[in-house]
């Protein structure tokens, strides 16, 4: 198999087999090996992620303590996840509106009467090859919408898109850049299935 998850996440996945697709299948085996699947992927250092920010009117591309400016953002959208956040230490966070804390302020987030939680859209970029997270901030959501709109009137699948990302003033423009193509869309597909255990564990 071709291995497409990055170099950060394989370390902590060694040597459970091919089939990283099934989380609970995973979680019995380090059971079997006395680990804890939640420690361990505590484990991961957030740091070492590769994200995308945008600063200054500039996307960069951040590896570590690395910042390298981007001429031009086009990726493929593997997942979307709406995040609220109490606070910057996440005392209280959660992934489309299902609570991420062992004592949240609400079960679910609908019924939350706390009102100062943050919002963004984090989404997981497929691009150069290997996955991306980036946020977009609550001021950036609209300009999002109005791309999902798009994508809805032109029958296109998110993950069937190239999307283009532009700073105009500070915020994100995004537009469809054409179709992907039948081998990108396997391996981004595939790259999606394997990550989905830590798309639903990481907090950034």
């Amino acid at each position: 198999m071709t291995h497409i998850v990055n170099d950060v996440i394989e370390k902590y996945l060694k040597g459970l087999g091919e089939n990283l697709t099934d989380k609970e299948r995973i979680k019995k085996q380090f059971e079997k090996l006395g680990l804890n699947y939640h420690e361990e992927l505590s484990k991961l250092q957030q740091d070492d992620v590769p994200r995308i920010i945008i600063k200054h009117n500039q996307f960069y591309m951040q590896c570590g303590e690395s910042n390298a400016p981007l001429e031009h953002l086009e990726a493929i959208v593997m997942q979307e996840q709406l995040i609220r956040a109490l606070d910057k230490q996440f005392s209280c966070y959660s992934i489309d509106g299902k609570p991420r804390v062992s004592n949240p302020v609400s079960k679910n987030c609908d019924n939350c009467t706390d009102d100062k939680c943050t919002m963004k859209i984090r989404l997981w970029l497929w691009a150069w090859d290997r996955p991306f997270v980036m946020a977009l901030h609550p001021e950036m959501l609209t300009n999002w919408n109005q791309y999902k709109l798009k994508l809805l009137n032109s029958r296109l699948p998110m993950i069937a898109a190239n999307t283009v990302f532009n700073l105009v003033e500070g915020n994100v423009i995004v537009d469809i850049g054409g179709t992907v193509s039948k081998e990108s869309l396997a391996t981004v597909v595939q790259a999606r299935s394997e990550l989905r255990g830590l798309m639903d564990e990481f907090n950034w």
